[in-house]
């Protein structure tokens, strides 16, 4: 029996990121055996060229377009529609315009699929482009009491301690493996409520509610260039309160908020909330006080 698996890239403006985790996919998946692979470009309105530079360089990669309103979430659903509508997926894969994955990854990737069960999902290890043994995170953990998000191994050197599957809470979204039957069950990404950040830790809270389970694999192995990705203040006011409203940055008060309220189980939570605020402002002014003597 052949699987079929929809590897979903959403991207805007990120050509030259793109450039470099294309064909490191390309190049291995048609050497699967047993495993069908179709890569999904969801491309939402670029203007640096990235559509004629995928029709000339990967014609037999299908490209949809967005109207540039779609964001992460809304992008990966467009994606998952059209699986859902072919009916013929088994999996689909999450992956990151600006993500590159090991030699192996594809080879290790089938190994996984065909061992763990239709009810699991699977997350990679991920390290940072610029650090490679460096972890950015093997998975996430949520404290439904505290609406406390931790990132397992973050910042960590890899090790014998990252060198077993574990069972997580949630994963970001890319080099994680979802069986169709999630979406089938459970529905889509929240694009209205989380359409960047919060819309995976989101969607796998809710899965795992439903009773899928999570698994992060060390030896799915791919890097993230964190360059492309997030708002930082950079020691500037106006950065800062920009960043505690845009939909572009991890800090959106407005959009966290409404992640724990669904998600925790106790109005506890916004003791932690107001304290993590509070320690992101003192922060920020801290480093924008040091900067005024450099």
């Amino acid at each position: 029996m052949t699987l079929k698996i929809a590897i979903l890239i959403p991207v805007y403006n990120g050509l030259n990121y793109l450039k470099n985790s294309l064909p490191l996919i390309h190049q291995q998946i048609n050497r699967i055996e047993k495993f069908k692979f179709h890569i999904v470009v969801i491309d939402d309105n670029s203007n640096d060229g990235t559509d004629i530079w995928l029709k000339t360089n990967y014609p037999d990669i299908l490209v949809l377009h967005g109207d540039g309103s779609l964001w992460w979430s809304g992008g990966i659903n467009m994606g998952v529609r059209h699986v859902l509508a072919d009916q013929d997926y088994d999996f689909v894969l999450l992956w990151n315009h600006d993500t590159v994955c090991a030699g192996n990854y594809f080879s290790i990737l089938a190994e996984v699929a065909n061992k763990y069960h239709a009810k699991s999902m699977i997350a990679s290890k991920i390290f940072f482009l610029a650090e490679p043994e460096t972890i950015f995170n093997m998975g996430a953990f949520f404290n439904p009491k505290t609406g406390k998000i931790s990132l397992n191994g973050y910042g960590r050197k890899d090790s014998d301690e990252f060198s077993q599957p574990v069972e997580v809470d949630w994963t970001g979204g890319m080099g994680t493996l979802i069986p169709v039957e999630v979406f089938q069950q459970i529905g889509l990404f929240d694009q209205q409520n989380f359409p960047q950040y919060y819309g995976d830790s989101d969607f796998f809270l809710r899965a795992k509610a439903f009773g899928f389970k999570l698994i992060a694999i060390p030896e799915l192995k791919i890097w993230n260039d964190k360059s492309s990705s997030g708002l930082e203040h950079k020691n500037k006011w106006s950065l800062f309160f920009r960043s505690l409203s845009s939909t572009k940055s991890n800090r959106n008060i407005v959009i966290e908020y409404k992640f724990l309220r669904r998600h925790c189980n106790s109005l506890f939570f916004l003791f932690f909330f107001i304290l993590r605020i509070l320690k992101y402002f003192v922060s920020f002014f801290k480093q924008w006080f040091l900067s005024l003597f450099k």
